[in-house]
This record gives C-alpha cells, structure tokens and sequence, in this order.
C-alpha cells in the first residue's frame, strides 16, 4: 500500500515536472530509474533528491538492496522515514547519525551517486580523518568518495595525501591505488598476536618494526611517501633477503584459514593455510602476509593463479557475488589480459554452478 503524503505535495511535484527529471538525469544511468520510480511512489522524496542526492539514491535502492540493513522495508516505513530530519534517515541507513554526515552527503554531486560506491564510502565515515577533510571540501564528486572509500583503514590521514590520490584517480589507475594503500594501512596496522604470528627471533626485530610502523603512520602527506612507507615496512617485515621460512615464521605452520568459499581449479588453487601463504609471499615477493589477518577473519580469500602467468589472487564479498579484490603478479607486476580472462573466466562459471546447485 503506497504512503499517504499531502495534497501539496502531489501538486508541486507535477508543477515542477521539467526541473525533477532534469535533476533526475543528471544521477548515473543505472539509478535514474529508481529514482524515478521513487519519487513516484513518493512524492514526499521531490526535496530529498534535490537536497541530499546520496539519501535519495540510497532509499530507492532499498527495497532491492538490504545492504543498508533496513529491518522493515515497506511503503509505510519509506514513507515515516522521508518526513524524518536527515540525522535519522542517515542512521536508518547504516551512515553515522550526525549533522555533520548529513552536510557532508549534501555536498555529493548527483553524478557521483553509485549504489555501490555509496556504500563503500559509508563504511569509511567512521573515520575521524577522513570527517574532518570532507567537511571541508565544497563540492564532493565520485573522485573524491572513491578516494576517501580507499581510505577507509587507513589512519592518520593528511590533507595532503587526500589531495594528491584525487588528483592522481582515473578509473583505469583506481584498482592499483586501492592495493598500494590497502597493503600499506594492513602494515600500519599490528594483527593479533603479533609476535607468534611472525615468530621474531629477538625483541629488537619487532621493536623496530614498531617503530617504522608508528613513524610512517605520521608521515602519510603524498602519494610518494605512501610508496616510500610501503617498501619499508614490506623490507622490514618479510626481510626478503634472509627470508627463512622454515625459521622465520615456524608458527605459522599452525595457522589454518577458513575454507575457500570457491573451489578452485588446476591453475587457481586456494590458499588455506599459513604455510602456503608463507610460501605464495616467499615466491612472489610481495606483500600477500599482510592480508593474513583478514583472510583468518574469513573477510576475504586468497587463491595461487598458476596459469596463463603466475600470480596472486584475492577476492572478497560485494553485495551479491564474489569479485576480484586483487590480482597481481610476481612482485605486485600487473598480470596479462589473458591471465585476467582466466580468473575472471573461473569466477563467472564457478559462482553459477553453485547458485544452480
């Protein structure tokens, strides 16, 4: 049953028929259709789509997406909910339930309002750094949430660096930036028993990891100190000159992940425990131990890619299937497009075997 709104307000939507789908057209293809619908079923939405185009796109996205976590989505409740202050709807929505989040969201362009996106930034707005710059923008675009999404873990967050990344983003170079800054935040920060994780011979060694840890987490001002702290704290954890791990990381042995939610294939094989992972950070020469942490929480999952070109791949849940996270080659090199075929190839198939089981 669709929501009771006042007369007026049926009225003035009709009035200004031209200017709501103008505004309509200027979101992403893929919601101008909700959208429209939306404002359909409730004419109450015309100012929120105006006002605060982020809270638009999100309520029509709700009944077909539960990512937001709505308990009840009906039509009564959509309709409670829009003659609520913006504070309320952006905590039915999952975002922080503050002033300040409703005006950082007021200042998105419609043209930067993805579903998917919006959500990724949402998770991200916990961040006290990263409040504090977006407060301060005057317009926010999908360079700027994209950006501030990649940000998310990562603490200490300069003006300087948020600045740079904008600058630097184009969509092509969005998936490097997003592994660069993703590998260097799990650096930063320490994962759960720390020291039997990584078997230290000697206090000394892990003081002065901590050290550079703690340091770099301060200097994060530029795209070139983020490479810079990222070699560093990669050289001072794994050591690839005296890489031992036989010694070095003999506990690691005990060390067993959950189970690949994908089965793999002859040239994609999960990596489901600590040894091989060891193993996979030895051969490639990359940082892959830095997702330890979070493939033991089940978050994401890794794979050995053997065949076209050898490499590493990490994939992680988004809203309804499982997609590549990462993929990369000996010493984080990009794979070829044909090794890019291969796993895509596998995830496509794999994932519709088992929805059809």
């Amino acid at each position: 049953m669709i929501a009771v709104c006042p007369l007026q307000t049926v009225v003035r939507t009709f009035q200004n028929y031209d200017s709501t789908i103008q505004q309509i057209s200027l979101f992403p293809p893929d919601e101008r259709v909700a959208l429209g619908t939306f404002i359909g079923c409730f004419p109450e939405a015309f100012d929120l789509v105006f006002t605060n185009p982020p809270l638009a796109v999100a309520l029509a996205n709700a009944h077909g997406w539960d990512t937001f976590g709505l308990v009840t989505v009906d039509s009564k409740f959509i309709g409670e909910l829009l003659r609520q202050r913006r504070r309320k709807i952006c905590g039915t929505l999952g975002f922080p339930s503050s002033e300040r989040v409703v005006r950082i969201l007021r200042k998105v362009q419609p043209q930067a309002c993805y579903v998917d996106l919006l959500a990724r930034v949402r998770a991200a707005l916990p961040n006290h750094s990263l409040l504090a710059i977006l407060s301060h923008l005057p317009t926010i675009g999908a360079a700027e949430l994209s950006v501030a999404a990649d940000l998310s873990d990562c603490p200490n967050i300069s003006v300087g660096l948020f600045t740079d990344l904008v600058m630097h983003f184009t969509q092509e170079s969005a998936g490097e930036w997003r592994k660069l800054l993703r590998q260097t935040a799990n650096l930063l920060q320490p994962p759960r028993n720390e020291c039997r994780l990584f078997n230290w011979a000697t206090p000394s060694r892990h003081e002065a990891f901590s050290h550079r840890r703690h340091t770099d987490g301060h200097r994060l001002r530029s795209v070139q100190q983020v490479r810079r702290s990222h070699y560093r704290l990669w050289c001072d954890l794994v050591d690839l000159e005296s890489f031992d791990p036989a010694n070095d990381y003999a506990d690691f042995d005990d060390i067993l992940f959950p189970s690949a939610p994908l089965p793999g294939i002859d040239a994609i094989r999960p990596i489901n425990s600590g040894s091989t992972l060891v193993e996979e950070a030895r051969s490639m020469g990359h940082c892959v131990l830095s997702y330890a942490k979070r493939v033991a929480e089940g978050k994401c999952y890794l794979y050995r890619v053997l065949n076209p070109d050898r490499a590493t791949l990490l994939i992680a849940y988004h809203i309804t299937n499982w997609r590549i996270e990462e993929l990369a080659g000996v010493r984080n090199q990009s794979v070829s497009p044909a090794t890019k075929e291969v796993v895509e190839s596998w995830l496509r198939t794999t994932q519709a075997l088992i929805r059809h089981d």
